[in-house]
C-alpha cells in the first residue's frame, strides 16, 4: 500500500508534485469529454474513431506511441508521473476505469445525434459512467497518496456517500448547464429528462431537481460526519483511518465550492480555445478500408 513519505519536520515533501499530477490528469480528461461533446462531432463513425483512438492512447507503450499529437504526447508525458508510488492493482484500474468512461462518453454522443434523452431511471446510471467519478477519486487518491482497499469502497455507508455526492455534484451541473445542454442537444441533463418523461414545464422540471439537490446534499452532510469514526474502525487501513478519509474529504470540499457557483460552464471569453476538430484527427483511429476486410 503507497505512503505518503513526511519530511523530518512532518511535512509531506511530494505533494505539491502530485497536485500537480492530480490536476494535469483532470484537466486531461476536460479536454477529452470537449471532445465528444463539441456540437460539431456529428458522425457516429468519427464518435467510434475518438473512442478507439483514445483507448489506444491510454493503453500505448509510451516510448513507442501509436500516433504523434499534442494528446499523444501530454499523456506519454503524464503516464509515468501517475505510476509513481502506485502500484500495479492501482494503475491497470485507472485505465479500466478511463476505458470505460471512453465508452460511456461514445455512447452519450451517439445519443446526442439521434436525439434520444434518457427516462429518468436511467438517467442517473447513464450519467455516472460519462461523469468521470472514480477517475476523479483517483485524483483524490493521488494527492493524499494512498489507495482506497476494494473491501472499504464496498462498505454501504462508503457506497452511499459516494452515490450522494455524486448525485449532488451532477445534478447542480445540470442545473446550471441547461441552457448550453438545451442548445447543444446533450442528452445526459436531469431537467431535460424529467421534462421529457412527464411533458411538465421548464419551470416545474428545474425546481424538482433543485429540491433534489437540496434533499440529497443534506443527506450527505448527515452521512459525512460519520466518515471519520467509521474509518477508524475498518479493516485493511493499517491504523491510518484519518488519512484514508482523507481522500472523501476532497469529494467533501468539492461539494461545497459548488453550491455556490459550477464550473461546467464559464462567461465565453475572447481567448480562443483548443482547436478541438484538429486534436480529433490527430487521436482518432483511421478507418479500415472496405477493400481490406476479409
Amino acid at each position: 500500500m503507497a505512503a505518503g513519505a513526511a519530511g523530518a519536520d512532518g511535512s509531506d515533501d511530494g505533494l505539491l508534485e502530485r497536485k500537480q499530477t492530480s490536476a494535469a490528469l483532470a484537466t486531461l480528461l476536460a479536454l477529452w469529454d470537449d471532445l465528444f461533446e463539441d456540437p460539431q462531432l456529428t458522425d457516429p463513425q468519427a464518435v467510434t474513431a475518438l473512442r478507439e483512438g483514445l483507448v489506444a492512447t491510454v493503453r500505448q507503450d509510451p516510448g513507442t506511441p501509436w500516433t504523434h499529437g499534442a494528446l499523444t504526447a501530454s499523456w506519454a508525458q503524464l503516464w509515468p508521473r501517475l505510476c509513481k508510488g502506485r502500484t500495479a492493482r492501482w494503475q491497470e484500474t485507472l485505465l479500466a476505469n478511463i476505458e470505460e468512461w471512453a465508452h460511456a462518453c461514445e455512447r452519450e454522443a451517439h445519443h446526442r445525434i439521434s436525439g434520444y434523452i434518457p427516462s429518468t431511471a436511467d438517467y442517473l446510471p447513464l450519467r455516472k459512467s460519462t461523469g468521470g467519478f472514480e477517475i476523479g477519486l483517483a485524483c483524490s487518491e493521488i494527492v493524499q497518496d494512498r489507495e482506497m482497499p476494494p473491501a472499504v469502497r464496498s462498505h454501504r455507508m462508503v457506497r452511499r456517500l459516494e452515490d450522494l455526492g455524486f448525485f449532488v455534484i451532477f445534478a447542480e451541473n445540470d442545473l446550471t448547464g441547461v441552457d448550453q445542454d438545451e442548445a447543444d442537444q446533450v442528452p445526459y441533463n436531469l431537467v431535460r429528462a424529467i421534462r421529457h418523461e412527464t411533458g411538465c414545464s421548464r419551470a416545474v422540471a428545474i425546481e424538482r431537481v433543485e429540491r433534489q439537490v437540496a434533499e440529497k446534499r443534506e443527506q450527505f452532510n448527515a452521512v459525512f460526519t460519520y466518515v471519520p469514526v467509521l474509518f477508524s474502525t475498518l479493516r485493511g487501513l493499517s491504523g491510518q483511518g484519518d488519512q484514508y478519509a482523507a481522500i472523501y474529504d476532497t469529494l467533501k470540499l468539492f461539494l461545497d465550492v459548488r453550491q455556490n457557483e459550477s464550473e461546467r460552464y464559464q462567461p465565453k471569453t475572447t481567448a480562443a480555445g483548443p482547436d478541438l476538430e484538429r486534436l480529433r484527427r490527430e487521436v482518432s483511429r483511421p478507418a479500415v478500408p472496405a477493400w481490406s476486410i476479409r
